[in-house]
């Protein structure tokens, strides 16, 4: 393929579903809108239909020739959705600036990426809420960096988001399926891996607060989550630290299963208290 990598892939597959739809395409201008996508990746998607004989494109005119049959499309496999691949670029590109503040210029970015600016924005707009960027004049944004006091409001969040989730799990039937998948935990030699903190971390969490069954809770959870991703990816913590932090949350664990929601909630406390602690330090050795 002329462009084979993920944004392309996937937006090919969105170009296909219109040509499915109807038999000829809109201006460029308004497919890049439609796709989300830059017009050099819509003018990369028209020549590969073009190529493979289901379109044929003349200036404006843009009409297909035989229909979508299921091999024109990638693979699931070999796909990722637009917002996901923005998500994973934002992640980097805060992942490099680290705790110092920083400033993002959206119209750059978005030429770099080859995506709009509105699908762009948008996923902007997750971090945001999260804390981690904010909005400026001119299309650009200000990356906030880590300071103190967003540590400090971070795990307040936390802690007035798990102490009642410890309590509302506990009280889950025996046989729920979130006491089982928690008892399922993977090991703890997983958060002995540095980088962006281990993924059996980010699942505790996220498996205590989804099983509130509270939709509001588990939206205002993965800004948490966002959140502790941020602090594990730009406060490496030694390894004395991720075991003190892993052995509290198998003390968690162990209280979510059990049948005494206080203790519950007071261990979560202390998982969150520990791990706030570390970032702290941290922190303040990379801002001295």
């Amino acid at each position: 393929m002329a462009k084979p990598n993920q944004l392309f892939k996937d937006a090919y597959n969105r170009c296909l579903l219109l040509l499915q739809e109807a038999p000829k395409l809109p201006p460029e201008p308004a497919l890049a809108e439609r796709l989300g996508v830059s017009r050099t990746t819509v003018r990369a998607i028209l020549s590969e239909l073009v190529h493979t004989g289901l379109l044929q494109w003349d200036k404006r005119l843009k009409v297909r020739l035989r229909p979508v049959e299921a091999a024109d499309f990638f693979t699931e496999g070999e796909t990722v959705p637009l917002a996901t691949q923005i998500d994973d670029a934002v992640w980097r590109r805060l992942a490099a600036s680290g705790v110092r503040p920083a400033v993002l210029n959206e119209l750059a970015f978005a030429r770099e990426l080859g995506v709009g600016t509105a699908p762009l924005r948008e996923g902007l707009g997750r971090f945001a809420r999260a804390g981690l960027l904010a909005k400026r004049p001119n299309s650009h944004w200000a990356v906030l960096g880590l300071t103190a006091a967003y540590l400090g409001e971070l795990f307040e969040l936390g802690d007035a988001l798990e102490g009642p989730a410890a309590r509302r799990f506990v009280a889950l039937p025996g046989d729920h399926a979130a006491r089982a998948a928690l008892a399922a935990a993977p090991p703890l030699a997983d958060d002995l891996v540095a980088g962006e903190g281990s993924a059996s971390e980010l699942r505790f969490h996220r498996l205590l607060l989804a099983a509130t069954g509270n939709r509001l809770v588990t939206e205002a959870g993965e800004l948490l989550l966002i959140g502790l991703r941020f602090c594990a990816a730009v406060l490496p913590l030694a390894i004395a630290e991720r075991e003190r932090a892993a052995a509290s949350r198998a003390a968690a664990v162990a209280a979510l299963l059990g049948d005494d929601g206080d203790a519950a909630a007071a261990a979560c406390h202390r998982h969150l208290a520990i791990r706030q602690q570390a970032f702290a330090a941290a922190l303040a050795a990379a801002t001295a």
